[in-house]
């Protein structure tokens, strides 16, 4: 089985692995609008850790 990729949410700035819904666990925002992947966000902010911790807010300037 192929690990989910990690997202951040602008909505409420937690980290999250892609659901099946398409949907933040955390706040239901939708993925698709809200949601950023990780492997991108971490470009423009190279602070980032390379692997976040599901759940843990995450302040970004976007």
């Amino acid at each position: 089985m192929q690990e989910r990729e990690w997202y951040w949410c602008q909505e409420c700035d937690k980290a999250y692995r892609q659901t099946d819904d398409g949907k933040c666990p955390y706040c239901g925002a939708e993925t698709a609008i809200d949601g950023w992947r990780w492997v991108k966000l971490r470009r423009a902010n190279p602070q980032l850790p390379e692997s976040p911790e599901e759940g843990k807010e995450y302040w970004i300037n976007t």
